[in-house]
């Protein structure tokens, strides 16, 4: 019976600690700058290359999260992505960034 007075107080402290650990990951909208700042823009990259340059090495992030972010900037118009083929039936996607026309280029 005595546990029974503190269950509240622990329920509590059992959200809190979930909250804490629910928000050590970025959300796709925390990560979205950083995803622009690696695309380069004359070279495709896969996700797993992406990972390894700057300013997303190092960061600890969900794989899916990359991919939502990749497939929310190609459907912005942000990005591209095609498929490269590695052999028969393996082919993997790669992402490039589109160049912003800027107003002294028109």
């Amino acid at each position: 019976m005595a546990v029974l007075r503190y269950a509240p107080f622990l329920f509590i402290v059992g959200g809190l600690l979930t909250l804490w650990w629910l928000s050590r990951d970025r959300s796709a909208s925390e990560l979205q700058p950083d995803v622009l700042a690696a695309l380069s823009e004359t070279e495709a990259l896969s996700a797993a290359q992406l990972c390894q340059r700057p300013p997303l090495a190092g960061q600890s992030f969900d794989p899916k999260v990359l991919l939502n972010v990749l497939d929310e900037l190609c459907g912005s118009g942000r990005a591209v992505r095609w498929y490269v083929y590695k052999g028969e039936d393996q082919r993997e996607p790669v992402y490039r960034r589109i160049k912003v026309a800027t107003a002294a280029a028109k």
